[in-house]
């Protein structure tokens, strides 16, 4: 039987010195991807050769966010940390309804799930940041 969870890669330099800037371990950080609530989002400020995402998840009470890309069905960890932002992103995932979800969804960029065009995510998503100030 083939395994369902995904495969992980990291640098190992990048590893320790993540390690020492912000505490936390490419090993422990794969734990943010096994909380049922996560929150995936496309990282659009970094790298213009590959696409890069956070994954921001509840690890031991704690959100920790991990930046990874997707290379050949493995995840490669980039870096992780407790980082302001991503709690924020994460708590206000959590409040919304079903329908807001739904909606989201539908509103989307990602051509798998919706066959809206381009752009309506990022519009929204920059209604909800300015709301929160």
């Amino acid at each position: 039987m083939a395994s369902t969870s995904p495969n992980f890669e990291w640098d190992e330099t990048k590893d320790q010195t993540n390690i020492e800037k912000h505490g936390v371990g490419f090993q422990f950080a794969q734990r943010a991807f096994q909380d049922e609530n996560r929150v995936i989002a496309e990282d659009i400020a970094h790298s213009d050769t590959e696409s890069r995402f956070f994954c921001i998840g509840e690890v031991d009470g704690n959100i920790l966010t991990v930046r990874f890309t997707w290379r050949n069905n493995i995840i490669r960890i980039i870096g992780a940390g407790y980082w302001r932002k991503g709690k924020q992103v994460y708590e206000k995932e959590k409040k919304l309804t079903q329908d807001e979800k739904e909606a989201a969804i539908w509103w989307g960029d990602d051509p798998e799930e919706t066959f809206t065009p381009p752009g309506h995510s990022y519009y929204l998503a920059t209604l909800a940041i300015r709301k929160t100030r």
